[in-house]
């Protein structure tokens, strides 16, 4: 009856071709999805074993039933380790798959396979085989042995292992995710109930096995879930790879306002664990952070940014929530994203801030080359109005008075331009050991005689290179504060010592350079300070002093010229247990230039001899003031209020010939720079001697020094502007 054996056979052959179709799709979908590879050699080993099933049936003798059922066994074999691999790799756990592990799924199989193939020699598989007729057909009967059942539960635990596997997926799994792995789920469970149903003989032809014929509607429900559910293109790893490995907090919420999902970085940053949260109120699990909850318990699409304390500190986080749409349109839930922006904000705080220094350094740099005009006037005449009064009037010592505030608020401007970083001579290598010691006796005097003067200065003290008078100026400064803050005295004490600050103490103070520096620390026993002082102590114009005996320009003056020398500052203090102001300035190898002590003042012939000298000058108090003081000494003075009123005077006096040029830096129409240019194009050998408020290094390098140009920063004295201008006309400058 070889036509109702074909009948039979031929639906074994189709399913194989089916199973072998799968095979091949899922091959050329290999690079798309990581569990196409298995889910490949998982369809065509269902294939072998079809198409091995389909000869057995069609053999006519028992021998030939026989070679056909151990070739059938090389599909066998493969199906449950195959199908492991699959289902792991599609729920997102390939980093299982071990060496270790990979030796342990094939060892059996490859056992089983070269038991079956010499299984007349032991009986392990089978002990004996016969033919029975099963309606029409003559069907193989096989008696199995402990070997095939050893093997049957191992491919069943495997089996098992899978089935708990794609369960999960779909539990926890995305809408679209949960419906592939139900179809899988259906689709890997057909044939398993096949198989137990063939082996008790639940059949209507009972030793017919329609295990293979199961898998051609198994590779049908595989095909749906391809085409309606794009399987193999958008598996679950991909969800979860993104989702776990993402450094934003996510939360998935139900329609019934239950935790349905959290992953890693959520757990992390608000102390929760998955296990526990899943399930439960969404109220419930986010109580301890009420604006969080109040935001996922409302429900509303959101981008809000919130602060969430966990412990004593708070984070600020931006919030995300959006709906989740269902498979008819109907909201389905919640999706709730958190990314961490504590870091953005504190980045922008300190771009923030550092604007607003910079605003208020620009700021502080005008006001102080206003101011140094008003004070060159003030003091000049000021001077001359003492100078015409006799010994021993009484308005001279009201005038010194005068001239004692003047010098006072040059001071001030200094620190101004000191904070604004805008007041520099060019640097050198410099002992901090030499430049504290000359400066004891007037530190003295400046702390008052109920305050303790002491020094710890480190042996071998490297070198920095610094402009000594400005680190002279961060000194007092830093004395002065110390001074305030002991109202009834104590101690201050000023320490040196070479530092090498590693990779590790630099991380812990912003904008900190690990290298190798040389600390000046300025400690007093005062009152100390408060956390929330500490927080503005750089600030411009901020003190803890009193109402109007403080200018606040003191510690941001300090700053601007440690960095100016590219070295830090930090502050150490605690309310009532003094404080320590640590200057770090990088070391250098050069040796430095011991300090000489303050030269006595020689006596230098300044008067004039008659020369004519251009005075270009735009503030007229300034003006008025410096030609006045040049006439006084002998010279011929030609005032002009800018370079372009210079060149127009002496293109009037086409005789003229002026010995020197006076001019500020900074005037409107021509600067006093431009008119130096201009005029020593036509006379190379004229000197220049420039004035101005400001003493940027910028201006210092344009201006330039020695030779037949000099400069001379406001407010400057009578005797410095005549020694000055002598030394320029007699060639010493």
């Amino acid at each position: 009856m070889p036509w109702l054996s074909l009948s039979y056979a031929l639906p074994l052959f189709l399913s194989g071709t089916v199973s072998a179709a799968l095979g091949w799709y899922a091959w050329r979908r290999r690079a798309a999805a990581p569990c196409a590879v298995p889910l490949s050699l998982f369809a065509l080993a269902c294939a072998e074993y079809a198409f091995g099933y389909t000869l057995e049936v069609l053999a006519p003798t028992l021998e030939a039933k026989v070679l056909w059922a151990k070739v059938e066994w090389l599909g066998i074999a493969s199906l449950a380790p195959l199908f492991f691999v699959f289902t792991v790799q599609y729920a997102g756990f390939a980093h299982v798959l071990t060496r270790r592990l990979w030796l342990g799924l094939a060892a059996p199989c490859l056992a089983v396979v070269l038991l079956v193939a010499t299984n007349e020699h032991h009986g392990l598989i089978w002990p004996r085989a016969w033919l029975e007729t099963a309606g029409p057909l003559r069907l193989l009967v096989l008696e199995h042995g402990p070997a095939f059942w050893a093997f049957s539960m191992y491919a069943y635990g495997l089996i098992l292992v899978s089935v708990g596997t794609v369960v999960s997926t779909a539990l926890h799994g995305r809408a679209v995710y949960r419906h592939q792995s139900v179809l899988l789920l259906i689709g890997m469970l057909l044939p398993v109930i096949g198989n137990i149903g063939y082996g008790a003989q639940w059949s209507l032809l009972p030793h017919l096995n329609p295990t293979p014929m199961a898998f051609t509607f198994s590779a049908a429900i595989f095909a749906f879930a391809i085409f309606r559910f794009r399987f193999l293109e958008i598996g679950p790893i991909a969800w979860q790879v993104l989702v776990e490995t993402m450094p934003d907090g996510v939360l998935v919420v139900d329609g019934q306002g239950r935790v349905g999902d959290m992953n890693p970085a959520l757990e992390q940053a608000l102390g929760l664990q998955a296990a526990q949260a899943i399930g439960r109120s969404a109220a419930e699990v986010l109580a301890p952070w009420p604006q969080l909850a109040a935001l996922v318990v409302a429900g509303n699409e959101a981008q809000v940014e919130i602060s969430l304390a966990r412990g004593p500190a708070a984070r600020d986080w931006a919030v995300s929530l959006s709906p989740i749409a269902g498979a008819d349109g109907r909201r389905d839930g919640n999706l709730v994203m958190l990314r961490d922006i504590t870091e953005l904000r504190r980045l922008e705080a300190q771009f923030l801030q550092a604007q607003k220094m910079e605003s208020i350094g620009r700021l502080a740099s005008g006001v102080a080359h206003d101011f140094n005009n008003l004070l060159t006037a003030i003091s000049g005449h000021a001077a001359f109005a003492r100078d015409a009064l006799p010994p021993g009037h009484p308005a001279r010592q009201d005038i010194e008075h005068v001239l004692k505030g003047t010098r006072r608020a040059a001071l001030l401007t200094r620190q101004l331009l000191a904070f604004s970083r805008r007041r520099s001579t060019p640097p050198h290598a410099v002992n901090l050991n030499d430049l504290i010691l000359n400066m004891a006796d007037m530190l003295g005097h400046l702390i008052g005689e109920d305050i303790e003067l002491a020094t710890d200065l480190g042996v071998g003290l490297g070198a920095v290179r610094a402009d000594a008078n400005q680190i002279e100026q961060a000194i007092i400064n830093l004395a002065l504060n110390a001074r305030d803050a002991m109202p009834d005295g104590g101690r201050l004490t000023l320490r040196t010592a070479n530092v090498d600050v590693g990779e590790a103490e630099a991380g812990h103070h912003p904008g900190v350079a690990p290298g190798r520096y040389v600390t000046l620390a300025v400690c007093d026993t005062g009152m100390g300070l408060s956390e929330e002082a500490k927080a503005h102590l750089f600030e411009p114009f901020f003190t803890t002093k009193e109402l109007g005996k403080g200018t606040g320009l003191g510690l941001a003056g300090v700053l601007g010229i440690v960095r100016q020398h590219g070295g830090f500052i930090l502050a150490d203090s605690s309310p009532a247990r003094g404080a320590t102001f640590t200057i770090y300035l990088p070391r250098v190898e050069e040796e430095a230039a011991p300090q000489p002590p303050p030269a006595p003042e020689v006596p230098t012939p300044v008067r004039g001899g008659g020369e004519t000298l251009l005075v270009a000058e735009d503030d007229p108090d300034v003006r008025t003031w410096v030609a006045r003081a040049l006439r006084e000494l002998g010279y011929t003075v030609l005032e002009a209020n800018n370079g372009a009123h210079a060149l127009a005077l002496l293109e009037s006096q086409p005789d003229l010939r002026p010995a020197l040029l006076v001019a500020d830096v900074v005037m409107p129409q021509m600067s006093g720079i431009a008119l130096a240019e201009h005029l020593q194009a036509t006379y190379p050998a004229l000197p220049v001697l420039f004035i101005s408020g400001y003493t940027t290094s910028a201006i210092a390098e344009q201006v330039g020094s020695g030779g037949s140009r000099a400069f001379l920063g406001k407010p400057f004295s009578h005797d410095a502007l005549a020694r000055q201008v002598r030394d320029l006309l007699d060639g010493v400058a």
